[in-house]
């Protein structure tokens, strides 16, 4: 990060050491790709543009390398402990200077290629990092090693003296068989994005004048139809035209059940059709699919790194140093006390209290409950979201499309104007095809025949659409519950005209089945319901769900100065929204979660996108606290272990191998306990 950070031209870099990904911003007039590339290059790593195949053949074959490395580094060391074996009971029980000398040869050549191959990664860690004059966790890896295995040569050389093949042997399968399984913990995390890059087909069936043709998905444009046959992924957002049947959303949302859809639904990309041919026309392609738009919202919140993260980072490099005088005072003091104990006593201190596993407790952490809970329907945009859930006292809600089912059905339909009912429903259509607004829809599926075409189409924040339809101005506003042309409904919005009300429409929104229970979970919390339906309509419909607070009437701008409020008195605010005129108190909130199926620019700015509804909300909480808890776990282990281990190994009472043992097995335990939040 700070290599590339000195760039010219670099605005931000940021490296995941979980996913071993690199994002950098730049200013393309000051700095080219190809030198940021070779700049991965000076300091000794290779560099592909991040892409789903060419990471997982780089992952495959980063894994290959590391379990071959672990299989020959075990298979040499217990080869070297028989060997080494023999030596101790030859201490103890006597052995001919032949025999001795023998099997002390026979372990130096067996850990050549302990040291020559299966640890050439830590020394090519430790290099690049003296080369850059920086101390990082490969430094005193290497340095024991070497250390250990000079010593032992010299002892052989000599025909006297203690040796530490064993230990060393030991050292390098242990740490290998870490990284190892470290490695296939991030390829696991990991899957649950890789299978969204992976979900949406490359290629399509497009209609054209002669018949229908194979074509990219990638040069499928917005009007396009297309056609999805049985078995086959949907290539883009599209609007079903003909044809009814059930798909496979698991992709996108984590429900195993199929859904249901009928002539006028969205098909989303990446689902997969089970039933009957379907043909549909392109709503969004590519990279404006929501499928895509996840992706890059989950791979954002892989690649953020929250305060604790940062914090390790900051200690670790610091620690190393320490780490390096520490083993220097050690050698120094048992030089001058016990000049036998100077050599082991140093190596087990640069063994002992190597700072991987505080390096590794967040990031691993993280990996694991972003990628389970992308899985589960809950998607989490920024992962500094798990340690602000857990100290959320304030919950906020809004209603529409959030404790309600979020699918508001069209009612009545009253004429005010010359244009008959059905008439104004396709105008009105035409102009919400623009919005993800749930009344939009309401209208939208609730219009028949052929829509006319909308030009120069503005969305109003909070209070409806405009455009040109016909070659006159359109207007579509949401309706103020108490003002007189609401008529009390608590759902209505008016076709305008001008100045002139062309027809006005009433909506129904059923109470979400979870709403109470979700509540229920938040017992012992304040809980607040914000709504810009009329006051009297918001509460009764929050009566018996258990609200401390209930306001109806605000505009966007209201509910943002409530939130802004609530935390001028210290407490810390989560929001639940759904729709464009949440976008503002999202933003504002400490932690803010959208419902997935609301507005794309809520969900961008929200941390955590519920794919499920609120009913996800329990299981988010959850995992959050569950998540936290690992990782004051792991780091609170990292640090206790290296407060005990490292003065144990300073004075003398942890022999190298025992100092392997408890280091590699400290990174282990770090990652398995990282590990429990996948299931």
């Amino acid at each position: 990060e700070q290599h590339l950070g000195a760039l010219p031209g670099v605005q931000r870099a940021t490296v995941n050491y979980a996913r071993h990904r690199a994002r950098v911003r730049w200013d393309p007039d000051q700095q080219r790709a190809s030198r940021i590339l070779t700049a991965f290059t000076e300091i000794g790593y290779r560099a592909w543009p991040d892409e789903p195949g060419r990471r997982r053949q780089v992952a495959e074959v980063e894994y290959r390398a590391l379990l071959q490395r672990f299989l020959v580094a075990g298979l040499l060391a217990a080869q070297i402990m028989m060997l080494s074996a023999g030596l101790y009971m030859g201490d103890a029980w006597g052995i001919e200077p032949g025999l001795r000398n023998l099997l002390r040869w026979a372990a130096a050549l067996l850990a050549v290629p302990v040291l020559g191959y299966a640890a050439q990664p830590f020394f090519a860690g430790a290099w690049r990092d003296l080369r850059l004059r920086r101390a990082g966790m490969d430094v005193p890896i290497a340095l024991a090693m070497a250390l250990a295995f000079g010593a032992s040569m010299l002892s052989v050389g000599r025909g006297h003296g203690e040796v530490y093949f064993d230990s060393l042997a030991m050292f390098a399968a242990f740490l290998l068989g870490a990284r190892t399984l470290e490695t296939a913990v991030r390829r696991r995390a990991g899957a649950a994005i890789d299978r969204l890059a992976g979900g949406a087909p490359a290629s399509a069936q497009r209609r054209t004048a002669a018949g229908w043709e194979t074509v990219l998905a990638a040069r499928l444009v917005p009007g396009d139809e297309i056609l999805v046959r049985p078995g086959e992924a949907v290539p883009a957002d599209a609007e079903l035209l003909s044809g009814r049947g059930s798909l496979d959303e698991s992709l996108l949302s984590g429900e195993s059940r199929p859904v249901s859809k009928a002539p006028g639904s969205t098909l989303l990309a990446g689902s997969l059709n089970g039933e009957q041919p379907l043909t549909a026309r392109v709503l969004r392609s590519g990279e404006a699919t929501l499928v895509a738009g996840i992706r890059r919202l989950a791979d954002a919140a892989v690649d953020e790194k929250p305060r604790l993260a940062r914090l390790a980072d900051r200690v670790a490099a610091p620690f190393v140093l320490l780490v390096l005088a520490a083993g220097l005072g050690t050698f120094l003091l048992w030089q001058w006390l016990n000049p036998a104990t100077a050599l082991p006593a140093t190596i087990a201190v640069l063994v002992v209290a190597c700072p991987c596993a505080l390096s590794l407790a967040t990031p691993a952490a993280l990996a694991a409950a972003t990628g389970h809970a992308l899985g589960q329907g809950i998607l989490v945009a920024r992962s500094r979201a798990f340690e602000v859930l857990t100290r959320a006292d304030h919950w906020v809600f809004d209603k529409t499309g959030t404790l309600t089912s979020g699918r508001p059905l069209l009612t009545r339909t009253q004429v005010l104007g010359p244009l008959s009912a059905a008439h104004c429903l396709r105008l009105a259509a035409a102009l919400e095809q623009f919005s993800a607004h749930p009344l939009a829809t309401a209208i939208r599926e609730a219009a028949n025949g052929p829509l006319p075409e909308a030009r120069d189409v503005v969305q109003i924040t909070g209070q409806g659409i405009r455009g040109q339809v016909d070659g006159q101005t359109l207007e579509v506003r949401r309706m103020d519950p108490d003002s007189p042309a609401g008529d009390g409904a608590e759902l209505s919005a008016e076709l305008h005209a001008g100045d002139q009300a062309l027809a006005r429409f009433y909506f129904s929104d059923p109470p979400h089945p979870q709403a109470r229970q979700v509540l229920t979970g938040l017992a012992g919390l304040h809980r607040s319901l914000l709504s810009g339906d009329r006051p009297a309509a918001v509460k009764r419909f929050a009566t018996g769900l258990g609200f401390d607070e209930v306001r109806g009437g605000l505009a966007p701008r209201d509910k943002q100065d409530f939130v802004r409020d609530a935390q001028a008195r210290g407490s810390v605010v989560a929001m639940v929204g759904d729709g464009v005129n949440d976008t503002p108190v999202l933003a504002q909130a400490d932690v803010s979660l959208a419902i997935g199926q609301g507005a794309p620019l809520a969900a961008r700015h929200a941390d955590v996108v519920l794919l499920r509804g609120v009913a996800a909300l329990p299981a988010t909480r959850r995992l959050a606290t569950r998540t936290t808890r690992v990782i004051y776990q792991n780091l609170g282990w990292a640090l206790a272990y290296n407060l005990v281990a490292i003065p144990l190994a300073m004075a003398g009472w942890v022999p190298p191998w025992l100092a392997a043992i408890g280091m590699s097995l400290s990174s282990v335990l770090v990652v398995l306990n990282a590990l429990r939040l996948q299931r």
